[in-house]
């Protein structure tokens, strides 16, 4: 399958990120090297997805990989008496590979095996824990040295979905050492920062990790220099004379909890759509029978896997655009194409030999950009057709009133009572109401009572523990009837512009348009930062004491470097808990106006629903 798959063209964006991808690949290729003998490669599916974005052509490139398989697949698909096992540093993973392993055992006690564990990020004592409870084989463990994941020209990921549940629930942090590492991989290929910016506690934690494993590596070095009286590789390649790419200008860091509502909130644009309608992982969409209009649910359709990136023009026209102004830029494109046969049909009973050919070879190229034109517009039917319904549109519409300081919350709370007295799905109603948490700096303890028993009695007693889960997040929360900061998102709101009632979706003035009314806070705050020498502390009014979690603004001494005339800057905007495909919009489209190329890292892009399905641990089938 990943053969077949167009990504995005590394090399060409703002940054060459083809270098982070090569690095990735030389460390997995040392890691699993050795000698020749034929290897078995397990891993899971999550790690199988996201390494397609390393090796374009499949894991079977690695080296003496004989066998290539996912942890759910059949044990009788593993010969090899070298088994080497990939995962993430997630318990979870290490978990079901022990596990696995018995399996395996079991499965054909005779023949002889060798276990080998690769951790793509920083091993930890919690992962070394629940491999010695769930397996006693000898496994040989190796960590690789392997950070961000390069799904486009601009964006990265970790792949950590888990990180908010890790870090507030299960008192593990090991993720923000991995985000820390995989920072200080991008400043050792393209230059170090000259600026860093952090709001939020878990950013806070990042930065301090990243602080202190830069002193760590840089006593390191000039140990080595007293020792040998040569100066390292890293520090003559931090020297400008040595730097021959112009280096990353900012790296700001922004803490998921600055922006719950945005997570939680229905987006509108193409690529947000997608990845809340469809099966859209890691830049890569799956059609199925779930892209069908409702008219043909009945026939079988066989399923299509597919990217969208940059390397499809097209799509990168229109996936940041609302939804509503995505038609028509693909009838332009369509008439385009027919203009162009067209054009040559009228044309050819005098065109010459030379402008047949050249037509005939861009034959295959029409009818590709045609193929493409006709799945984007099948998408696009049938996200219109989701959209049109009168359940979306009434709970964009209590989304909306939730952000209105003079909307009845009552009322609001009322129509979420109503819609767990008709089942909806337990994430919807879930979602609704911690939107309204976050909004509203809780929910009123009686009604938050009265609303939790409701949703037990509808859903199940599991849902205890879901409860408690969301309040240690901070996504679902009873209201302090003492606190003096009642309307927090409200000023918010107000002091950002957060809120636009008449949003132009077709020609936008702000970022609202991502959600047809509700700019991001995480990227007002960036479009703040973006205005020439503004700092934190030029924000306006009083936001950043009503924004949860530390802040901090640390400014690196460069040696004087020439400036090209339109050199753009380069910032990294690092969210961690995740990034929403409507973040990423509307950071794409601020960079237009600002001398900055943006580079988005995270350590996971989210949908709404996966946000809250990665953020609760036990979430009881409401089907």
């Amino acid at each position: 399958m990943a053969a077949s798959l167009a990504f995005a063209a590394l090399d060409q964006g703002p940054v060459p990120l083809e270098r982070l991808r090569e690095a990735h690949a030389q460390a997995l290729q040392r890691a699993h090297g050795g000698d020749d003998e034929p290897v078995a490669l397990v891993l899971p599916h999550r790690l199988t997805t996201l390494l397609t974005h390393v090796f374009p052509q499949g894991l079977a490139t690695l080296g003496n990989v004989a066998e290539c398989v996912e942890l759910t697949e059949d044990l009788a698909k593993i010969h090899c008496h070298r088994v080497v096992y990939l995962s993430l540093p997630v318990v979870d993973d290490v978990r079901s590979i022990a596990t696995h392993m018995g399996l395996l055992r079991a499965f054909d006690p005779s023949t002889e095996r060798t276990f080998h564990l690769l951790v793509a990020g920083k091993w930890t004592a919690m992962c070394a824990e629940a491999l010695e409870c769930q397996s006693h084989d000898t496994v040989h463990i190796q960590e690789v040295a392997m950070g961000f994941i390069p799904l486009d020209q601009d964006l990265l990921t970790l792949g950590r979905e888990r990180c908010l549940l890790d870090c507030h629930v299960n008192g593990d942090r090991s993720v923000l050492v991995d985000c820390a590492q995989a920072i200080q991989q991008l400043q050792r290929l393209y230059g170090r920062f000259e600026n860093i910016k952090y709001k939020g506690d878990l950013a806070a934690f990042v930065c301090h990790q990243l602080m202190e494993r830069e002193q760590q590596e840089e006593d390191e070095e000039e140990k080595m220099e007293e020792m040998t009286g040569v100066a390292s590789p890293e520090r003559r390649r931090k020297s400008p004379r040595y730097r021959k790419r112009r280096p990353m200008h900012s790296l700001v860091l922004l803490d998921r909890r600055l922006d719950y509502a945005t997570a939680l909130s229905t987006p509108l644009t193409m690529e947000a759509l997608l990845a809340e309608l469809f099966e859209f992982l890691d830049g890569v969409v799956t059609l199925g029978s779930t892209s069908m209009s409702p008219g043909e649910q009945g026939e079988t359709v066989e399923e299509t896997v597919f990217p969208l990136n940059t390397s499809d023009t097209v799509f990168r026209q229109i996936r940041g655009l609302h939804l509503h102004a995505v038609a028509p830029v693909l009838n332009a494109h369509a008439s385009g194409m027919k203009d162009a046969f067209d054009r040559f049909r009228t044309t050819s009973a005098t065109a010459t030999t030379a402008e047949i050919h050249e037509f005939v070879k861009s034959v295959p190229q029409m009818q590709s950009q045609q193929k493409t034109l006709e799945r984007l517009v099948t998408m696009l039917e049938t996200l219109e057709t989701n959209t049109a319904t009168s359940a979306f549109r009434d709970t964009w519409r209590l989304e909306r009133a939730m952000m209105d300081r003079d909307a009845d919350s009552s009322e609001i709370l009322d129509s979420i009572e109503e819609l767990i007295f008709q089942h909806e799905p337990l994430l919807k109603v879930l979602r609704l109401l911690c939107l309204f948490s976050v909004t509203h700096n809780g929910v009123p303890r009686h009604e938050l009572l009265r609303l939790k028993m409701h949703l037990v009695r509808a859903y199940g007693h599991e849902l205890i523990f879901s409860f408690s889960t969301l309040a240690r997040v901070g996504l679902l929360v009873e209201k302090d009837s003492n606190s003096h900061d009642e309307h927090v998102f409200e000023d918010v709101a107000e002091a950002l512009g957060l809120l636009d009632v008449d949003v132009n979706v077709q020609n936008p003035r702000g970022a609202a348009f991502v959600t047809g009314g509700y700019a991001p806070i995480t990227t007002r705050l960036i479009e703040e930062l973006l205005k020439d020498g503004s700092t934190w502390e030029s924000l306006p009014g009083q936001i950043l004491h009503k924004l949860p979690g530390r802040r901090a603004e640390i400014t690196r001494v460069q040696a004087q470097r020439k400036k090209e005339k339109h050199d753009k800057r380069v910032m990294v905007v690092c969210f961690v808990g995740g990034v929403t495909y409507a973040e990423v919009a509307a950071l794409r489209w601020l960079a237009q106006f600002y001398p900055y190329d943006i580079i988005i890292a995270s350590t996971s892009v989210i949908t709404g629903q996966s946000f809250l399905q990665d953020v609760l641990e036990r979430l009881p089938s409401t089907t």
